[in-house]
C-alpha cells in the first residue's frame, strides 16, 4: 500500500510540474491571467514628492509609465483596443516571459497605437487595477 500512495503522489506532482513549466494551468503564463496579463501598476510619479505623469497620447503613441516585479527577463508589454459604443478602451497586457524575480522596476513604455483607432471619440486606457480608465482623448 505505501508504494501505491507514493506512486500517486509523485503521479500528481509530476502533473503539477509539467503545468507550471509548459503552461497548462493557472500560473504566469501568458494568456492565464486576465484581460491585462502579469500583475503591474499604472504609476504616476516615482514617489509621492514626485510629479504626476498620467498616461498620454503623443503622436501615434502611448506614453505610460509602470510597475511590476521581475527584473530577470526582457517583458513584453501590448496594446489591445475595444469599441464599446463611441468610446475605444486601450488595454495594455503585460507579459513576464515567466520572470520569477521579485526586484521592482519602473519603466517608461513608449507604444504604438492600433492604427485602427476612430479619430474622434473618448480614448480610455484601462486601469489594471480595476479603477477608473484614464483619459487620452
Amino acid at each position: 500500500m505505501p508504494i501505491v500512495l507514493l506512486t500517486g503522489l509523485l503521479v500528481v506532482l509530476l502533473v503539477l510540474l509539467a503545468r507550471a513549466f509548459l503552461g497548462g494551468g493557472g500560473g504566469a503564463q501568458a494568456g492565464g491571467r486576465g484581460p491585462t496579463g502579469d500583475p503591474y501598476r499604472v504609476v504616476l510619479g516615482e514617489t509621492e514628492a514626485s510629479p504626476d505623469l498620467l498616461p498620454v497620447r503623443v503622436g501615434d503613441s502611448l506614453r505610460v509609465r509602470v510597475r511590476y516585479a521581475g527584473d530577470c527577463e526582457d517583458h513584453r508589454f501590448r496594446l489591445r483596443d475595444e469599441a464599446r459604443g463611441d468610446t475605444t478602451r486601450l488595454t495594455l497586457v503585460h507579459d513576464a516571459r515567466r520572470d520569477a524575480c521579485e526586484g521592482e522596476v519602473y519603466e517608461e513604455l513608449r507604444l504604438l497605437l492600433p492604427e485602427n483607432l476612430p479619430a474622434t471619440g473618448p480614448l480610455v486606457l484601462v486601469d489594471p487595477e480595476g479603477g477608473a480608465p484614464f483619459a487620452l482623448r
